[in-house]
């Protein structure tokens, strides 16, 4: 008898740890995993300019969490900045990146949503 309850307790135990992985992996997709959407070298090939859509978009026409930085060419990131695109639901893509102006110490991003929405300019510091 005491045997069985061992057992039941450690099927519990196990069923319980298999609910809570998979809600925390469901809630790692869906707010924390960042996804490579785009990367550019700069000209001059010392800067890359990246963007990350960081989970997934707010349901149901919600905007969409993103990461922009520029990391130099030993891998070291200069300069960050989260961001939030209106993209009435949807994920982010290579055409929600309208241009990329580099200069010589900053980039210019035009970064824009679906076509109601305006284009938003993000400035990135390299120094």
């Amino acid at each position: 008898m005491k045997k069985l309850k061992v057992v039941i307790v450690s099927l519990i135990v196990i069923i319980l740890v298999a609910i809570f992985s998979f809600i925390s992996l469901l809630i790692y997709a869906e707010y924390f995993e960042k996804r490579e959407i785009y990367r550019e070298m700069s000209p001059n090939s010392e800067f890359e300019f990246v963007l990350y859509q960081v989970g997934s978009p707010e349901w149901p026409f919600g905007p969409v969490k993103a990461q922009i930085m520029v990391v130099n060419s030993n891998g070291k990131t200069v300069d960050k900045e989260a961001i939030s695109i209106h993209n009435d639901g949807a994920g982010l893509y290579e055409y929600n990146i309208k241009n990329i102006y580099w200069y010589d110490t900053r980039l210019e991003l035009e970064c824009t949503g679906t076509t109601e929405n305006s284009t938003a300019i993000y400035i990135l510091e390299f120094e």
